[in-house]
């Protein structure tokens, strides 16, 4: 199982203060309104949303004050109350752009894309210079997949502000969701150019790298992102991934256990884990590894199914026919799960378990060439020579056109023939 960890940042609402102050709600003048903007720069929008419903009680009921309290109720996610407060707002401000960008962004949050999208129409009729509003409708269309629409409004963008890591960054996740690897990396080296500790940028290379085949490219990334935070799972997860793909199983290894040290309940690590160690023939290791991950969610189909294949291959036959048992209950008539019990059963000499197996498995699969010969082998053993006879012609006709099994169709023939002359004596 291989799975790469993008953790791909959406900067929403990206807008080019960070603060504000009491000098951007001119109509507010009040010493609890500056404790309030104090609150709100500090992240504290509990408190800030406090004192501003407070000054609502006191005195206070304008456009201003609403917006202000649509932001804080905005990054407290209170959205509908949000929504509320901008529209409020907008009745009679001069400031209608931000409070739009802001209108827009929330309906975005509440999924209601027509009102959204008409916002931020109507914000950039009103600036229709203001390069925010299109990164922000970018974002906005980037989060509702539409990043066709999306990469329309970086490219205008970047036409006119060639030297902003960020807006690269930007296009690059757009083109990598829709599959543009070469072009979003162009995008990614140049924001990395502009910024080289551009982490966010190095955390959506290393997935494009491994997707194009450069996976030594990726674990180049996925280090130095590792300089900096040596805990990160993404990071280290993915390096995994990518030492993997080169065979470099003792380093994969390595990493998904400094993931299991941060994370020891990280199942995906356990299993990938497990199969390096398989691959190793570290089966006691691997054997452990999927016994964890079932530990951690005993549904995991994967998980119990290469549990099982080890145990068969053990000769676990008894401990195989359980895993396969409890696969059965979770994807009933599974026909691999069935031929896979009845060869354990075949093996613990149950040929009738073997033989019901089987024929279960012949109703969803009556062309499966391997299930008639395994059956005819089983009816074999118990004595049931025409049954046998029956199952093994079956296997030549099928074997006829197949071309994996066709050479097997001689040592079939010999052994139907041996059947008859056993039937004669």
């Amino acid at each position: 199982m291989k799975i790469i960890y993008s953790n791909i940042l959406i900067l929403f609402l990206f807008i080019s203060f960070n603060t504000i102050n009491a000098k951007t709600f001119p109509s507010l003048n009040d010493s609890l309104f500056s404790i309030a903007v104090e609150n709100f720069n500090n992240g504290k929008y509990s408190e800030s949303l406090s004192i501003l419903e407070n000054l609502i009680i006191r005195k206070y009921n304008n456009s201003d004050l609403f917006f202000f309290l649509g932001q804080n109720n905005y990054y407290l996610e209170n959205y509908e109350i949000a929504l509320y407060d901008f529209t409020n707002s907008l009745k009679n401000s001069s400031n209608q752009t931000q409070i739009l960008l802001y209108r827009a962004n929330t309906y975005s949050k509440l999924k209601n894309f027509d009102k959204a999208l008409k916002d931020f129409n109507l914000a950039i009729s009103y600036e229709s210079n203001n390069l925010d509003l299109y990164i922000n409708r970018g974002l906005f269309y980037a989060e509702f997949s539409k990043h066709l629409d999306a990469i329309k409004d970086y490219n205008y963008v970047l036409n006119i502000d060639t030297m902003n890591a960020t807006y690269y960054y930007f296009r690059a996740n757009s083109l990598f969701k829709i599959q543009e690897y070469k072009e979003a990396l162009i995008d990614l080296n140049k924001s990395i150019n502009l910024k080289p500790n551009f982490i966010e940028a190095y955390k959506l290379r290393g997935p494009i790298k491994q997707k194009i085949g450069d996976y030594n490219g990726a674990i180049s990334d996925y280090t130095y992102i590792l300089r900096f935070d040596s805990t990160n799972i993404d990071a280290l997860f993915n390096r995994a991934i990518s030492y993997q793909d080169i065979d470099n199983y003792e380093k994969s290894i390595e990493d998904y256990t400094q993931v299991i040290h941060f994370e020891a309940n990280n199942k995906l690590a356990y299993f990938n884990r497990g199969l390096l160690y398989f691959n190793l023939e570290l089966i006691d290791k691997a054997l452990l590894d999927y016994e964890k991950v079932l530990s951690i969610d005993s549904n995991d189909i994967e998980a119990l199914n290469n549990l099982a294949m080890i145990n068969y291959q053990l000769k676990n036959y008894d401990i195989a026919i359980k895993d396969y048992s409890k696969l059965l209950k979770l994807k009933p008539n599974t026909v691999d799960f069935l031929l896979n019990r009845g060869n354990s059963y075949f093996n613990t000499a149950n040929y009738s378990a073997s033989i019901e197996d089987y024929s279960t498995a012949i109703q969803f699969d009556p062309k499966s060439i391997k299930l008639y010969y395994n059956r005819g082998k089983a009816y074999k053993m118990i004595g049931k020579n025409d049954l046998a006879i029956n199952d093994f012609n079956k296997f030549i006709k099928l074997a006829k056109t197949d071309n994996t099994y066709s050479h097997y169709i001689e040592s079939i023939n010999k052994e139907i023939e041996q059947l008859k002359r056993n039937q004669k004596k």
